[in-house]
């Protein structure tokens, strides 16, 4: 038998026995999302960001002189978390292909203090938005998209009369 062929034995055999189940590094990358969002966006702990994000983390939604790692994440979430404390997160759907993972999420909140130099309005917000990041050694080292891309929508909502 040619090797193409026990290749392919194989792979159909792996197939057939798990189901056709994503390979455990998606299943994980998904697993890691879904337990940041819970830690980071649902219980606002900062502390756990460190476990998250890679020294090297690359937010391609930031200006290009952001430096890499966990510190930027950290400064923008905070100010974001005392912005709108009560801010609530859901996971709208996940999606995991090879070394990336996408979530979907919708976010609310009541703006109860300065929200990067807009002081406090009182008012609720409601946005929707999705992240794609790439995964390395069960930490995120790059990012795109974001709730950086929704603050027009922010700044409307909060500006409305």
């Amino acid at each position: 038998m040619s090797r193409s062929f026990l290749a392919a034995a194989t792979l159909f055999a792996t197939l057939a026995v798990t189901g056709c189940n994503p390979p455990d590094t998606v299943k994980s990358n998904k697993e890691l999302m879904e337990q940041y969002h819970t830690d980071i966006w649902e219980k606002h702990d900062l502390n756990a960001v460190d476990s998250y994000i890679a020294p090297t983390f690359v937010s391609h939604a930031n200006t290009p002189d952001t430096p890499p790692g966990p510190g930027p994440v950290k400064y923008f979430l905070g100010g974001l978390f005392t912005a709108f404390p009560d801010l609530t997160s859901q996971d709208d759907g996940v999606l995991g292909d090879g070394d990336k993972v996408v979530i979907q999420w919708t976010i609310r909140g009541t703006q109860t203090g300065d929200f990067f130099g807009m002081p406090p309005t009182g008012k609720p917000i409601v946005v929707s938005g999705m992240d794609v990041l790439r995964v390395e050694n069960g930490q995120f080292v790059e990012h795109w998209g974001g709730i950086g891309d929704q603050f027009p929508k922010i700044y409307t909502q909060l500006q409305a009369q």
